[in-house]
């Protein structure tokens, strides 16, 4: 058969248009990755959902993943991801995360519009805790008041296991509202009881990821997710709450930081029931610091392993892995990378807390790595970035660590903590945050 024939009966085939079709999009797609100066993709972005199924099939959490992962030299310690529809470049060594955060701050400056950071924080809206509130005689006397509650809870369970969470839940719960209002609730109240609940659900929602924040058209669906059920019930409980409270008092709060409290004192409390060694350096150190005396702010700089326990607490358990996800305020570049405005960043905290170039044994909870040979604080070391740094450092930062610094050495000068032969420490399963499961301890009042 001739060519002319051949070219004739092969042009006026219908599958011509497709076939075309086919291969200018072939063509396409391979010179956008060619000429893409972003950040490679790891895995293969599929249409409408991006990396989902990777990342949901993955065996290991997201933030262990994405640390693996930039530890391969394809990769060079920062990549991109698409979850849905929103891009993401993800930072995992501490050089990146200072040129993002620190030297081009005004550049990683801004919040990614996710829906429910904008449901929780009603638009985007924030009245941040303002220094002379958050500091003084009022913060102090309301942590003491509110240590001493709980102390007095745990004192009445003698030697029985029991399950610690909900009475920290309750000490975070009463400094917002004794800072706030004046008010301290007991552990058995309705509201405290309805509001943690509400809390605890929309925690565990959040932490798995939540639909609509990668499809913001969920959203608007008649039958909602029930992760998003669970966020604005908890939001529609808080706001009944303050509603009931303003109307008698005129202050305004911002809550930042409470939840590092409780997720922390989770955490260390269990530190010290799996390490006992370092249960007994706290208590010695606060003896003699303290002797029998309420702890106060200014005992911090004398309270030396206790904040070492505290950094290192922060560091092996960070808790926001990921912080709030930053967005690029204008074109822009990260290392040897370019990045357009608006991408979004996600600064991986917990790589920068386990990375074995900086962090000797990193899985190791040892809280001498923060400290000096004459048993003071050592400088802060390069890696270490639990609050995040720059425009977007955490507001809670400070109020977070003052009140950790009366609570602590309050518990340990007054208990001891034992682990039963019931106990088990475990993570919960989520991606996005570090959280404890709730697990049994015993107490002992020490002499």
């Amino acid at each position: 058969m001739a060519w002319s024939s051949i070219w004739s009966h092969f042009s006026n085939s219908p599958s011509v248009p497709l076939l075309t079709v086919g291969v200018l999009s072939l063509v396409w797609y391979v010179t956008s990755i060619l000429n893409d100066k972003r950040p490679p993709f790891p895995w293969i972005r599929l249409p409408l959902i991006g990396n989902i199924i990777s990342l949901q099939f993955s065996k290991e959490k997201a933030f262990v993943l994405f640390y693996k992962t930039s530890k391969k030299p394809e990769y060079d310690k920062v990549f991109m991801i698409k979850i849905g529809g929103l891009e993401f470049c993800v930072i995992n060594h501490i050089e990146l995360a200072r040129e993002a955060l620190m030297k081009k701050q005004v550049d990683f400056a801004d919040r990614l519009p996710i829906y429910s950071l904008m449901e929780i924080s009603q638009g985007g809206k924030s009245i941040a805790l303002g220094q002379n509130f958050a500091s003084g005689e009022k913060l102090e006397n309301v942590v003491q008041k509110v240590t001493n509650q709980a102390i007095d809870l745990l004192k009445g369970k003698g030697n029985e296991a029991f399950v610690i969470k909900p009475v920290l839940e309750l000490v975070q719960f009463n400094i917002f509202t004794g800072l706030l209002f004046g008010k301290e609730y007991d552990f058995d109240d309705p509201e405290f009881k309805q509001f943690m609940n509400a809390t605890r659900d929309a925690l565990d929602a959040f932490g798995s990821g939540l639909a609509a924040d990668v499809f913001p058209w969920l959203r608007f669906f008649p039958f909602q997710s029930s992760g998003l059920k669970r966020l604005k019930h908890m939001i529609n409980i808080f706001l009944e709450l303050m509603e009931k409270e303003l109307k008698e008092h005129k202050e305004t709060f911002d809550a930042a930081g409470l939840d590092t409290i409780n997720a922390s004192l989770q955490f260390a409390i269990a530190e010290v029931i799996m390490h006992s060694d370092v249960q007994e350096k706290l208590a010695t150190e606060v003896d003699k610091v303290l002797g029998s005396r309420t702890p106060a702010r200014s005992d911090r700089v004398k309270l030396s392993y206790t904040e070492a326990f505290l950094c290192e607490v922060f560091r092996k358990e960070t808790f926001a892995v990921f912080g709030v996800p930053l967005a690029t305020t204008c074109d822009t570049t990260i290392g040897k990378y370019e990045l357009p405005k608006g991408t979004g960043v996600l600064i991986n905290f917990w790589a920068l807390h386990h990375d074995p170039d900086f962090w000797e044994n990193p899985s190791e909870f040892r809280p001498e790595r923060f400290l000096q040979d004459n048993g003071e604080l050592a400088p802060r070391p390069d890696s270490f970035l639990p609050f995040s740094a720059g425009k977007r450092v955490c507001l809670g930062e400070n109020m977070a660590k003052s009140m950790l610094m009366i609570i602590l050495p309050t518990l340990f000068q007054q208990l001891k903590f034992i682990k039963p032969d019931s106990f088990e420490f475990s993570y919960e399963d989520s991606g996005l945050a570090n959280i404890a499961k709730p697990y049994k301890v015993c107490v002992e009042m020490r002499n």
